[in-house]
């Protein structure tokens, strides 16, 4: 990297620390290292550093309290809080003591060095024009992944970032909304972040797709961003014209929405030909049994649904994905897989299998179980395509991080 730093590291666990001694030589940085608080207190007055990075659990105490005594000397270290164990009140603890960011044990190795590397380089994180996000927890999956939760004026949001090998692409999901009011009990953003929902800003999106090349950079020429996280992007549209109008070419454009008849036309007038690819959130091939697991599906019957995403793919030339997540005693019997063919069949559909990311009664099913649902939809004539779950080892769940941290609004200060 060419430059002479120094991190100061507080951390017991010797294959840690034998992890960053190895990271740091290849980045020629120095290192010193503090096994507990007592030693740590004593270095940090003496000892000056660009970097500390700070364990959360000591055999004498928290790393909380070396930024809390690095404020009390007015010492403005970056300092990045690690910890395999992270509960909300222990993010909005460091977020408030001015960590710059939380990052999730076990991570992975390139993620952090991309970290490190962007806070040595710019010393502070400019995220938004007004500068409103300051502070970054994320979980890093060793697939190429991460996850993040950013903070806009106190509220959490989340959105991830990843690198397709096998596609040569970067991808970013971003959130359209603030929580979400769709009502689907299998998603943990709908059961517990649907209290005051509001649009997310196009700036603020801005701000997250900066987070994610500042922190994990682009290693592709080819670049998407899918509106496939918290929120319904299709009651955001206005800012998402607008961050499409930003971002001009640099980025391909995909949607997923659970299927509004008051807003699915505006998709088409607006989209059809800026989206390389929409996707539709049925689950459940049946009004009745869709509408007990997806409230807002009792108003937005599945033939008028179908029906406007029909018009969006003669107005766009693309077919039309149809998610469909299957739970584990559920939605899983081959009668349903038959009904869903039947769906799609003569039409500019194609099934978009998932497996389910466990939450409350809602499971994944086996690969066999999987395979003999796709093969029935198949014998109908029917486009399928599975969809390969990231982020493993991280709460991969969407909104899981952001609902987990939200769980203690006291926790969180702006």
């Amino acid at each position: 990297m060419g430059w002479k730093k120094r991190v100061f590291i507080l951390e017991d666990d010797e294959q840690t620390i034998n992890l960053y001694r190895d990271i740091f030589k290849e980045l020629e940085i120095s290192i010193f290292v503090a096994r507990d608080i007592r030693s740590a207190v004593k270095a940090i007055r003496k000892i000056k550093s660009d970097l500390m990075i700070l364990d959360l659990n000591l055999p004498d105490g928290s790393g909380l309290k070396i930024l809390e005594k690095s404020r009390e000397l007015g010492i403005g270290t970056p300092s990045i809080i690690v910890s395999g164990i992270f509960n909300q009140e222990l993010v909005g603890l460091s977020r408030e003591l001015g960590a710059v960011c939380s990052i999730s044990k076990p991570f992975s190795t390139q993620t952090f060095i991309k970290i490190v590397k962007t806070i040595l380089e710019i010393k502070k994180l400019v995220l938004t024009d007004k500068e409103k996000c300051q502070f970054v927890y994320l979980e890093s999956s060793q697939d190429g992944s991460t996850k993040y939760v950013a903070f806009d004026e106190g509220r959490a949001i989340e959105f991830a970032s990843l690198n397709e090998e096998r596609r040569k692409r970067h991808t970013i999901c971003l959130s359209s909304q603030y929580g979400c009011r769709m009502g689907c009990q299998f998603c943990v953003t709908g059961t517990k972040l649907n209290h005051n929902v509001s649009n997310i800003h196009y700036k603020d999106m801005l701000a997250k797709i900066s987070i994610a090349q500042l922190y994990y950079g682009y290693e592709y020429k080819r670049k998407e961003i899918i509106f496939a996280g918290e929120g319904e992007p299709s009651l955001n549209i206005s800012n998402i014209l607008k961050l499409i109008e930003k971002l001009g070419n640099e980025f391909e454009f995909r949607m997923s929405t659970v299927g509004l008849i008051k807003t699915l036309p505006k998709i088409t007038e607006n989209l059809a030909h800026v989206l390389k690819e929409l996707q539709i959130s049925i689950h459940f091939p049946i009004d009745k049994l869709r509408s007990f697991h997806i409230a807002i599906a009792k108003s937005n019957p599945l033939k008028d649904i179908l029906n406007l995403a029909e018009k969006f793919a003669n107005k766009s030339g693309k077919n039309v994905l149809l998610n469909y997540t299957i739970f584990k005693g559920i939605n899983d019997s081959l009668d349903l897989a038959e009904k869903l063919a039947k769906l799609a069949k003569g039409n500019p559909f194609i099934v978009k299998l998932s497996k389910a990311n466990p939450h409350e009664i809602y499971h994944p099913v086996m690969d066999t179980e999987m395979n003999k649902f796709e093969e029935v939809i198949k014998n109908f004539e029917v486009k399928t395509k599975k969809f390969k779950s990231r982020s493993q080892g991280t709460s991969s769940v969407c909104g899981h991080m952001a609902a987990e941290i939200e769980g203690n609004q006291n926790a969180i200060k702006p």
